[in-house]
This record gives C-alpha cells, sequence and structure tokens, in this order.
C-alpha cells in the first residue's frame, strides 16, 4: 500500500514538473509582451506628447523689494543705511474659473499593439480679483517697484499644444509666449497683460 502511493506521488510529482514547463514559457512570453507594449506606449507618446499636466491659470506679478539695513561703519563710528534689491513674484488664482470642452479618443497601432491618445478641445474662462496694492502692506509699499504682470499656466508638455493658443484679457486679444515665466509653474506659456483690478480672462 505504501509503495502504492508513492509511486502516484511520484506521478503526480513528474505531471506537475511537465505542467510547469509549457507555464514558465507562457509566462516568459506574456512578461516580453508586456515590455514590448510598454515600449509601444512610450514610443507613440514621445512622438505625440506625454501625459499632461495643466496648471493654472495664475496671476503672476513680477517685484524688485528695496531693504533697507542700517549699519555700524568701523571707520567712522557712524550709522550707514544699505540698500539690497531682492526680486520676487505675487501669484493670484481666479476668482472664477470655468473649464468646458471636448475630450477625443484616438486610436494609434505599432504591430499587434495598440495606443490610446486623449486629445481636449477645451476653453478655460474667469476672472482675477486683484487685492488692493495687490496684498501688499500699505505702510511698505514703497518699498516695492512692481513690474508688468503676466497670466502664465503651466503645462507639462507644450508639444501636446497642436495651434496657438488664443488668449482674450478684459475683451483685447493677446499672444501667449513660450514658457511660463514663473518657477512655481515650470513649463507652460505666458503672456503679459496690463495692471488693472480685474482681468476677465478666455482661452
Amino acid at each position: 500500500m505504501n509503495k502504492s502511493l508513492a509511486i502516484k506521488l511520484l506521478v503526480i510529482l513528474g505531471l506537475t514538473v511537465l505542467l510547469l514547463v509549457p507555464l514558465a514559457f507562457i509566462s516568459g512570453l506574456t512578461n516580453e509582451r508586456e515590455r514590448h507594449r510598454d515600449e509601444v506606449v512610450k514610443d507613440i507618446a514621445a512622438s505625440s506628447a506625454n501625459e499632461q499636466q495643466i496648471t493654472g491659470p495664475l496671476l503672476v506679478v513680477p517685484y524688485v523689494h528695496t531693504v533697507r539695513t542700517w549699519t555700524d561703519d568701523p571707520k567712522s563710528g557712524q550709522r550707514v543705511q544699505r540698500e539690497t534689491e531682492e526680486r520676487g513674484a505675487l501669484h493670484f488664482l481666479p476668482e472664477r474659473l470655468e473649464v468646458a470642452g471636448e475630450l477625443r479618443t484616438e486610436r494609434r497601432f505599432r504591430g499587434i499593439y495598440e495606443a490610446r491618445l486623449y486629445t481636449l478641445q477645451g476653453e478655460l474662462t474667469g476672472h482675477f480679483m486683484v487685492p488692493e496694492n495687490y496684498g501688499l502692506p500699505a505702510a511698505r509699499l514703497a518699498e516695492y517697484r512692481l513690474e508688468a504682470p503676466t497670466l502664465a499656466v503651466g503645462i507639462s508638455d507644450v508639444r501636446g499644444i497642436r495651434n496657438d493658443v488664443p488668449l482674450v484679457v478684459n475683451g483685447q486679444p493677446l499672444r501667449f509666449e513660450a514658457g511660463s515665466g514663473s518657477a512655481v509653474l515650470g513649463t507652460g506659456l505666458h503672456a503679459t497683460v496690463p495692471m488693472a483690478a480685474r482681468h476677465d480672462f478666455k482661452l
């Protein structure tokens, strides 16, 4: 009885080993095709645009801050005023922002592999409300020199923009330039806008 049981166990073990061999080949083929598929998706994305992340729009107001400090002059023994300039930027979010558009899908093939591309035909509208004195303390406003504000949009991969992006601010058509112009947004687009308490935009 023990001998018969041992033979049965050996037969089951042999069949299990025989079944594992084709399973290993199938698993290897599956992993290889998955790698090829991922490479194809990356190639198709590289030929068009990678995943998009849109940040903003933001109203960016660059400034130069004059900092005055008093120090003791070791030669004369008198207190001397020194001035240094620090550059920075104020960032304002839209008071209202509406996003509308149509999302379309496009299928692309590379051999037996398929990838889907998504295209958004969209429109952003809204307005900015600039606080009094751009939010700076009134008592220290003289220390700041404000420069021309810009409307900036961060776009992770600008290759994904197929056409020129139209921009209208307060009824005036403006033209976007390359680069967001802001370290906060990174890559993207920006357009210089006039100083105003309110900016209605459409892009």
